[in-house]
């Protein structure tokens, strides 16, 4: 997640640096931690879902 958040900072400070998103600069690395985090965030929520009672 750290890694999608960086990402997302080093988008926006190019943004106003430059004026423009530069939306295409930043979409492989995006892409690439989101595919990472996806693995980790289910098994959290699995957890979480777990240790709350709620999975069904």
């Amino acid at each position: 997640m750290r890694r999608c958040e960086m990402i997302v900072v080093d988008w926006a400070r190019a943004a106003i640096r430059d004026g423009a998103a530069h939306v295409d600069d930043h979409r492989a690395r995006f892409a690439s931690a989101a595919d990472a985090k996806q693995a980790p965030l289910a098994a959290f929520q699995r957890s979480a879902r777990e240790a709350l009672g709620t999975e069904h």
